[in-house]
């Protein structure tokens, strides 16, 4: 007895045969036995979940639209309710898989290659995600409306058969190697590494991850999945300490904030991520959380002073602030005494040409603080042995 063709694209659907499967079904469709199947519904269900596995991103907006099609028809077909309610389960928890595949093929790329391709990917990749989830729901809806069918509650079908540690492994990933990449090839592109970080913690923080850090869904997951939520609590502190903290450099070494916000919203977001690593600590007592940066240190000091014509670069580097005791003590050595011979002046034009290179190339790493600090904590002693204080200190215009 001949198989039928729906058992025999299921067959090789299963076994990762897509391209075979879709042949099969193709040349079905073209023979006289299709007019009288009385399955139409169910094989171009097959179809389209084997052009959906055949791909290995949503970026594929040709696919997805052979995807959108194909479930069209096998909608139209329904001649119930009932098979709409299990084609829906059906394309939902495949969907939800399919995500999964596409993510794990994300990140493998990630750590083999990573590449301004990555960027480009990443940034869209959860958007298309919502974008044809959000497509398929409508074709269902129209459906049902235009045949007066129940609409399917697909949202009971999927819960415990999505691997979110794909999804929070991804996130990571993805701000780890951005932000390593950026910390080494400063382009001074802030919007870019926000747009990054925002992605991120969006992705942490979706209903099908985090939830909301702050909502009222927290207690459920923290239930269902207590060390996802514990993990994916700490990689957002680790995200939300970044950007209140981190520094850039334009392409002319000129030091910014990352993310440009007044003093006032700064602190907001350091009680927020107090609180926030109070909520780690309630969870893992053995946590220790990092010194929260000042509101009103170097970083707050340097977004909103455009008009400064250079910072103290190697010291800032050094000692961590813009603002502290032996870099109000360098800067006033700078302005009051080197600026005022041409020798000092010299001095000053030169280092600015090129510390801003030196910083932005080693200015993160140990080694290059170690071979500083020596020498600077020997000019510091020096200059307050001569009476250069150290108190807080507005740089004059140069």
């Amino acid at each position: 007895m001949e198989t039928d063709i729906l058992t025999k694209a299921t067959i090789l659907y299963e076994a990762g045969s897509y391209k075979n499967a879709i042949d099969e079904c193709v040349h079905f469709l073209e023979s006289d036995q299709f007019k009288d199947y009385d399955k139409k519904s169910e094989l171009y269900e097959i179809m389209a979940l084997c052009s959906l596995f055949e791909t290995n991103t949503p970026l594929n907006d040709k696919a997805n639209k052979i995807f959108y099609k194909l479930i069209s028809l096998a909608a139209n077909e329904a001649t119930n309710s009932q098979r709409i309610s299990e084609l829906d389960k059906n394309v939902y928890d495949s969907l939800f898989k399919w995500e999964e595949k596409a993510l794990k093929y994300h990140l493998n790329k990630l750590k083999s290659n990573f590449c301004m391709d990555s960027y480009k990917e990443y940034l869209p990749i959860w958007v298309k995600f919502s974008e044809i989830s959000y497509i398929y729901s409508q074709t269902i809806a129209a459906v049902c409306k235009e045949k007066s069918f129940e609409r399917p509650d697909h949202f009971k079908t999927f819960e415990d058969n999505y691997d979110r540690e794909v999804e929070y492994e991804v996130a990571c990933e993805m701000f780890d190697k951005t932000r390593y990449y950026f910390e080494n090839n400063n382009s001074g592109d802030k919007d870019f590494l926000l747009d990054i970080i925002k992605r991120t913690l969006d992705q942490l923080g979706t209903e099908r991850l985090l939830l909301h850090i702050d909502s009222k869904g927290e207690t459920d997951y923290k239930e269902k999945y207590p060390d996802l939520y514990l993990k994916a609590l700490k990689k957002a502190a680790e995200i939300d300490y970044f950007e209140v903290s981190a520094i850039v450099y334009s392409p002319n070494g000129c030091m910014y904030i990352l993310n440009d916000i007044d003093s006032e919203s700064r602190e907001k977001a350091l009680q927020k991520l107090s609180r926030l690593y109070e909520k780690i600590q309630q969870l893992d007592p053995d946590f220790i959380a990092p010194t929260l940066p000042s509101a009103t240190g170097l970083i707050a000091q340097l977004s909103n002073n455009k008009e400064k014509t250079g910072g103290c670069y190697i010291a800032t580097a050094v000692y961590g602030s813009y603002d502290c005791p032996q870099v109000w003590t360098l800067r006033r050595y700078r302005d009051n005494t080197l600026a005022k011979t041409w020798f000092g002046r010299a001095f000053i034009r030169t280092y600015y040409f090129f510390s801003p290179t030196l910083v932005k190339l080693f200015g993160k790493t140990n080694w290059f603080r170690l071979l500083w600090k020596p020498y600077l904590d020997k000019k510091v002693k020096r200059l307050h042995d001569l009476g250069v204080e150290d108190t807080p200190y507005n740089d004059k215009r140069r």
